[in-house]
């Protein structure tokens, strides 16, 4: 167990379960504690856990039989819903669109997800371990993991069968930002540095597309305000609206039906996350920009 330089008794609880139990001063982020637990496991598998994720009892069986198939690295999601104590809104949400993106994934995935995977220590030695240059704090440096091993010649695939239940409560607010700040920019800005994306996950196809048509409708609807209603407007914005919906149709039936009534919360929800997450794609696009000309000046 690596303790990031907590401020409560992690490092001493952990004591009393964990064989070996390393302690920063200071926080130097989740890529360089990671590191610093691969660095001195002595395994043929790597298995890494976020410190809110409990791992359900048949998680690690199904993730270490994907490797014995000859996958070199695999992942698991979150269970469907959040423990009782985390229901809200925005966490249910969060919740259930991780659990349905991580688990509808077509195998092979290029991309890597720390909160519960398991990679070969060989491979995770051959691409040099999680980036420190990924991410500053805990976001993008697993699926800059991913596209690394990709690259690499090394395969990845998703385990639905490998769940962890995860304790986080989301506010509104945190949600969003987490979102924008911590997926979205840090995101797009590995994506422009590593030269790698690919059309998966939260950037598969039908994500792409409700954007767009999300997009398009809101495109009209603006101009349906500032310009007055006209056939060709309200053509534009139900086509969008509509194009949106049936991309998300079988997520927000796969919602209602594991969560019942409490399920509709995500329709209102992805609506307002199909809005923000393009414009934290835009700013990450920016920043990505600005790292070039950085790069350039030689700064």
């Amino acid at each position: 167990m690596v303790d990031d330089a907590s401020a409560d008794d992690s490092a001493s609880i952990a004591a009393e379960h964990a064989d070996v139990v390393l302690r920063s001063e200071q926080s130097e982020g989740a890529a360089a504690a990671r590191n610093r637990g691969a660095a001195v496991a002595d395994a043929e598998l790597l298995l890494f856990v976020d410190a809110d994720v409990v791992v359900r009892g048949e998680a690690i069986g199904v993730l270490v039989g994907r490797i014995a198939d000859g996958w070199d690295a695999c992942f698991g999601a979150y269970g469907a819903l959040p423990p009782p104590s985390c229901r809200n809104a925005p966490t249910l949400f969060k919740n259930l669109q991780q659990h349905w993106t991580h688990t509808t994934a077509a195998n092979p995935v290029r991309s890597f997800w720390s909160g519960l995977g398991i990679v070969r220590a060989d491979a995770f030695d051959a691409v040099g371990g999680f980036d420190l240059r990924a991410t500053r704090g805990a976001d993008v440096e697993d699926i800059d993991l991913g596209y690394r091993l990709d690259r690499a010649g090394f395969r990845i695939c998703q385990a639905p069968a490998a769940l962890g239940d995860h304790h986080k409560r989301y506010g509104l607010f945190q949600m969003v930002r987490s979102d924008v700040m911590h997926r979205a920019v840090p995101w797009v800005r590995t994506m422009a540095r590593t030269g790698r994306g690919h059309a998966e996950l939260n950037l598969a196809p039908a994500a792409l597309a409700a954007a767009l048509s999300l997009l398009l409708g809101l495109g009209a609807a603006g101009a349906i305000v500032g310009r007055g209603p006209s056939l060709f407007r309200a053509v534009t914005l139900a086509a969008g609206l509509c194009g949106w919906l049936a991309a998300h149709l079988r997520f927000f039936h796969f919602a209602i039906t594991t969560a019942g009534a409490r399920g509709l919360v995500v329709v209102p929800l992805q609506l307002l996350y199909g809005i923000y997450a393009p414009l934290g794609g835009a700013l990450g696009l920016a920043a990505a920009v600005a790292d070039r000309m950085r790069r350039r000046a030689g700064l």
